[in-house]
């Protein structure tokens, strides 16, 4: 999907024409589908203003464009340009999208033990009052770890552990990971799940209590309280849309050097800036911090690991940034030089001919800059070291610097130490403290714990450029002559040269980043020669061929030849018949095959092999490594095209009433997908295969070992997952077909002009193929997010209207999308559960006045009856196909001079 406003201020756009049944023989191999050719205002003179505002519940947006041209006899120019702010909008101010969505890298946390844990005066047993129970953790590792107490399979046969094999180590969660330590958010969805992932009839109603704080999740059924995780729901603090500012500009100049001969200059930038609020911070899955017996607020009174993140829901309003922030620039000059051959040569045929000669050139910067936690800074804040002046460095303290006195803190994960007191959220956050000369802890609140966490939460940025050149020369003209006119010509090569450049900052490159996979950077290059052709024949008065072909080579080595062949018949003046067939090619992008840099990604993953995440259906983000592919195959496909339009002389209205229909039957076959395999699938088929790297000092305790279906784990031990490797394949194929049925029908009422359209389309078929031998999956009515598929409702339909009465208008439209089953992890289940169809309503009433008609007055409404969009596990709704704004009044005014 393109955003359209992007490209260049709306207010400069004249029209837009789209090819729809395969472009790629005409426009190169990223037209496979079709192509949309945006027509400037190139002869646009005066000047146009036009202001508004669209207001969104939580959010809003504003904009201003302009555009002035100036026209003579031989030079003629427009230069427009436009200015967007939207405001943010996050997960907690949509109801449908604040979900208890949970992770098991928590705050509060989860820690391992590793030896038998006891009070702090080294005898008597550790147990912890949370103002819910009291908690004996010393009880609960005799009980765990028990070997005398075994039936005859070797499990412990009688008390809370019963069943269950004895560890030498022992999972536990905060002590105070109860949900009221943090303040909670209301109103959200009920999200359910049954133990075979999918959802009982009552999930996704309304009155969920997301809670702020901490979730236990026991380790096993009937597990006691404690031994277990922390889960935290992440999705309350996430974005729905970011704060962004773009300003968008384009000019177009024209120069007459001679009759026929003229230059044509082009000019277009974009500039976005973006900031994105998501979680305090984001869970640690490159690496476990141990939080030392040495921390005076460590209650295990032992170095425990530590699986979680620093912040959490209590951090929300803090001061602490945790800002996502994208800065993108785009410039794209183009010079091109048209000739026509008329002025020059004489002949039925030649004085036909022209030629156009063009270059442009076009350069893209994006700076990326996200928020990790350092975890080599962590680490030293545990042991005492934490704070911008403390004088530590990558190697350690410096001489003489002592834990927790002077410039240096210690930092605590604990739920208990979040704030000065532990149930008092108004109290402020004092989770840094230092100690006194007597041992006592002195706790820091406010600037001071504020100043460790941004000390040790760190920012990660990249920088990428990139570069096009295209050169390209066409000419076109008329060959011979045929019964209903002359046989048309185009002919043009093309040459471009693609080429990017990546830069890391030595953090991102780090293993020291908490979430965030290592980056690496890199360049690349390619390069691109083609050829191409066009011929259009009107082989009679009521028959049309075109004929064209494209052949492109790459500096890889690859190539393809793409032919296209149409044919329209028009039997009768008000009925025509049309049909094409072209193939398609596609070769993998730069950042899929070509370069020496390396990118990843999180994704949240439930490992089969955890109890806890099994169990619980939950799972945890884990870091996705991708690598180059140098050997992937272009995508290829065939495209079939078969039409009529309707357009009959209606017997009524005296003619002043239209009617067109238009109905369309396509299919694409689309072979060689360049597609990533979904990063779960490949955990479930293999837990402990070559591309799934788990941890070898942090193990899970009773593995479920029978959920590994090749044997790879063996009999265990085996850690927590932490990357999975992965590459772009050419993994199968897709083949999509379907039916577009367009109508149109306008008539006058005296001075009052009518238009009413209808856009229908309904999907037949979307069959995947994961891989070429794999089994086909029907994707028509699935949201497919257990596959590599897109969300596909059966049909789509719009009904507009418009009414015209002078300087007076009306638009509606009402929008509706059938309903999908929704097989979020791969439910395809008999009762899997179903994202209900959707109807929205928009209208709009414009007014133009003045004495030149110069001013006109815009007020509308999208979705009018502010709908929610249906209920969808896991995100909430479709991202893809339903809008989570709700109802957007707006208003615009635009002035013409």
């Amino acid at each position: 999907m393109t955003n359209i406003k992007a490209l260049m201020p709306v207010i400069a756009i004249d029209r837009m024409e789209t090819l729809l049944d395969g472009a790629a023989a005409i426009y190169g191999s990223d037209a496979v589908a079709g192509v949309v050719n945006i027509i400037p205002r190139k002869n646009f003179e005066g000047f146009e203003m036009r202001a508004g505002s669209k207001n969104i519940e939580g959010s809003g947006q504003v904009e201003f464009q302009m555009i002035a041209g100036v026209g003579g006899d031989r030079v003629r120019g427009m230069a427009a340009m436009g200015f967007t702010h939207q405001d943010p909008l996050r997960n907690h101010e949509r109801p449908f999208r604040l979900i208890n969505n949970t992770s098991g890298n928590g705050s509060p946390g989860t820690y391992t033990l590793h030896e038998r844990p006891l009070a702090d005066d080294g005898v008597s047993d550790l147990v912890v009052n949370n103002s819910e129970r009291v908690i004996n953790y010393t009880q609960l590792w005799d009980q765990a770890t028990d070997t005398s107490n075994l039936d005859a399979d070797g499990r412990i046969a009688s008390g809370p552990f019963a069943g269950q094999a004895p560890v030498t180590s022992l999972r536990v969660a905060d002590p105070h990971c109860i949900p009221g330590i943090v303040e909670d958010f209301p109103g959200g969805r009920v999200m359910e799940w049954n133990a075979d992932g999918s959802s009982p009839p009552t999930t996704g109603r309304l009155g969920a209590v997301v809670p702020g704080g901490g979730q236990f999740s026991p380790a096993f059924g009937g597990a006691p309280w404690g031994v277990g995780s922390c889960l935290y729901s992440f999705q309350p603090s996430n974005s729905i849309t970011p704060e962004e500012d773009i300003v968008v500009a384009y000019t177009n100049w024209g120069l007459d050097l001679a009759p026929g001969q003229d230059i044509e200059l082009e000019y277009s930038m974009r500039w976005t800036e973006q900031a994105a609020e998501y979680t305090p911070s984001v869970p640690m899955t490159n690496g476990r911090p141990i939080v030392p017996a040495s921390n005076p607020l460590n209650p295990f009174n032992q170095d425990i690991p530590w699986t979680g993140r620093p912040l959490g829901n209590a951090y929300r309003y803090s001061p602490v940034d945790a800002r996502q922030e994208d800065d993108f620039q785009s410039h794209r000059f183009a010079v091109t030089y048209n000739l026509d051959f008329g002025q020059y040569l004489a002949g039925e045929m030649l004085s036909t001919w022209s030629m156009f000669v063009s270059g442009q050139y076009s350069w893209d910067r994006i700076t990326e800059r996200d928020r990790d936690t350092h975890l080599l800074r962590l680490q030293y804040a545990l042991q005492g070291y934490g704070g911008s002046n403390c004088d530590v460095r990558f190697d350690g303290p410096g001489p003489g610097t002592a834990p927790g006195t002077g410039n240096c803190y210690y930092w605590s994960p604990f739920a208990a130490d979040i704030y000065l007191d532990t149930f008092d959220s108004n109290s402020g956050h004092a989770s840094a403290f230092r100690v006194d000369s007597d041992g006592n802890v002195v706790k820091a609140p406010g600037a001071e714990t504020y100043d460790v966490i941004e000390w040790f939460i760190a920012d990660s940025e990249s920088f990428n450029e990139r570069e096009l050149f295209v050169w390209e020369a066409a000419a076109a003209g008329d060959i011979f002559a045929l019964p209903a006119g002359n046989a048309g010509l185009a002919v043009g090569v093309q040459h471009r040269r693609d080429e990017f450049e990546r830069f890391d900052t030595a953090f991102q490159e780090s293993l020291n980043q908490g979430f965030l996979p290592p980056q690496r950077g890199g360049e690349g290059r390619r390069d691109v020669d083609a050829v191409f052709a066009e011929l259009s024949m009107p082989v009679h008065d009521t028959l049309d061929v075109q004929l064209a072909a494209r052949r492109e080579e790459y500096s890889g080595g690859l190539e393809s030849t793409d032919p296209k062949a149409g044919i329209k018949w028009s039997p009768t003046d008000w009925l025509s018949l049309r049909g094409s067939y072209s193939t398609s090619f596609k070769a993998p992008s730069l950042r899929f095959a070509v370069g020496t840099d390396s990118e990843g990604w999180v994704e949240e993953i439930r490992d089969p092999i955890d109890p806890v995440e099994f169990y619980s259906n939950t799972g945890t983000f884990r870091t996705i490594l991708l690598g180059k592919n140098p050997d992937l195959e272009p995508e290829e496909s065939d495209n079939y095209n078969f039409g009529f339009s309707f357009l009959p002389e209606l017997p009524w209205g005296d003619g002043n009433h239209s009617l067109q229909v238009d109905l369309d039957y396509f299919t694409f076959d689309f072979e060689n997908r360049i597609q990533i395999k979904p990063s779960s699938q490949v955990v479930t088929e293999d837990p402990c295969g070559p591309s799934v790297v788990r941890d070898t000092v942090n193990l899970i305790p009773n593995p479920l070992l029978e959920n590994d279906p090749t044997g790879n784990c063996g009999s265990g031990p085996v850690g927590n997952v932490l990357i999975v490797k992965q590459s772009y394949q050419n993994s199968g194929g897709v083949v999509i077909s379907g039916v577009d049925f367009k109508a149109k029908y306008s008539f006058d009422i005296g001075e009052t002009n009518v238009t009413i359209r209808s856009q229908t389309s309904m999907m037949l078929d979307y069959d995947i193929r994961s891989t070429p031998t794999s089994a086909v999956m029907d994707g028509v009515g699935y949201t497919n997010d257990g596959n590599a598929g897109s969300p596909v409702p059966k049909t789509r339909s719009n009904l507009f209207g418009h009414v015209n009465m002078g300087n007076h208008s009306v638009n509606g439209a009402i929008r509706y999308i059938s309903e999908m089953k929704d097989d979020v992890f791969g439910d395809r289940s008999p009762n899997v559960r179903v994202v209900d169809a959707h109807t929205e309503v928009d209208l709009q009433y414009q007014y133009t006045f003045g004495d030149a008609q110069q001013y006109n007055i815009a007020l509308g409404a999208i979705n009018i009856f502010d709908k929610e969009p249906p209920f969808h596990r896991f995100e909430g709704y479709v991202l893809r196909v339903h809008n989570p704004f709700m109802r957007q009044l707006y208003a615009r005014l635009t002035i013409s001079l």
